[in-house]
């Protein structure tokens, strides 16, 4: 399960680089499956070190939107993306 949001106006506390947060991330998954959460925990935390990537998902214009941004990024989504004919992913 994974849900992300967007605040125009930051929220939650300052960050101890002294700017409010205005991307959020929830990525939950069950007990067995920590190596995998790790695993998508380590590469988003990755990508937002990424201006381009930051810019992408600030300029989404709904939460669906900037899953697929991380999805295409990460290579990742719920349900299997789709392939043509020859295999190759259409996003």
């Amino acid at each position: 399960m994974s849900t992300v949001g967007r605040s125009d106006t930051g929220i939650g506390q300052h960050s101890g680089a002294g700017y409010l947060n205005d991307l959020v991330f929830l990525v939950a998954a069950p007990l067995k499956k920590e190596r995998e959460l790790a695993d998508i925990l380590i590469k988003l935390s990755q990508l937002l070190q990424m201006q381009r990537i930051r810019a992408l998902l600030r300029s989404s214009k709904s939460p669906d939107e900037m899953l697929e941004v991380l999805a295409k990024v990460l290579d990742w989504r719920e349900e299997p993306a789709d392939v043509d004919e020859n295999g190759v992913s259409t996003y």
